[in-house]
């Protein structure tokens, strides 16, 4: 039987511990988010009726959805996870200091502050933590689309009871201290917890 001379044992061994050193780095290293665009300044208003300003967001990361009031499919199932986001968010000192959660109506004829404000208490939502917005349909469609690059509007509706001919997006989009969308994420799909837990480590990679 032939005999692997020591020197090259000791190069093999040194060539795995650096192979597993490398892995161990590359494992720890936070993921790198893109930049998917940035968020203008907006001025729209709270569930409390006040006016609410974007600057209030300023230095804050925050998870969007747009929603309305009067949905019985998809809206319930992304707000009950929304939910579930602050109910997590809050159990992380470092995140419950430095992350929100903003909601935007897409029906705001009929989404006015004490309909989202009746609607918000419904579901527990923290409004330290959770702001539900209303305002100007034009303002809100423009955001929507041109900002956030979701879908609104068109032929047909995912849900019962939308305004006619309304699509809307079924996403959480991650918005970063800067203004920057960072990410975006199905709440409600096969892959929902899957999805929400990726968010939750999105939210920390940026706060680190």
């Amino acid at each position: 039987m032939r005999t692997v001379p020591a020197w090259a044992r000791a190069l093999v061994t040194a060539a795995l511990a650096a192979a597993f050193v490398t892995i161990l780095v590359l494992g720890l290293r936070p993921r790198t988010l893109p930049s998917l665009g940035s968020i203008p300044a907006f001025t729209l208003t709270d569930q409390r009726g006040a006016a609410f300003s974007s600057t209030a967001l300023a230095g804050k990361a925050w998870v969007a959805s747009f929603i309305f009031t009067h949905c019985r499919e998809t809206c319930p199932r992304m707000t009950a996870r929304m939910l579930q986001l602050q109910d997590r968010i809050g159990a992380e000192p470092r995140l419950a200091e430095s992350v929100r959660l903003v909601s935007f109506t897409i029906d705001p004829e009929r989404d006015k502050p004490p309909v989202l404000e009746a609607y918000s208490k419904g579901y527990g939502a923290d409004d330290a933590v959770w702001t539900f917005l209303t305002g100007d349909a034009g303002d809100i469609g423009r955001l929507c689309q041109e900002s956030f690059r979701l879908p609104l509007g068109g032929g047909g509706s995912h849900d019962a009871g939308a305004p006619p001919g309304l699509i809307h997006s079924d996403r959480f989009v991650l918005v970063d201290p800067s203004g920057r969308v960072r990410g975006y994420y199905s709440p409600i799909g096969a892959d929902a917890e899957a999805e929400l837990r990726r968010l939750l480590g999105d939210l920390r990679t940026l706060l680190e």
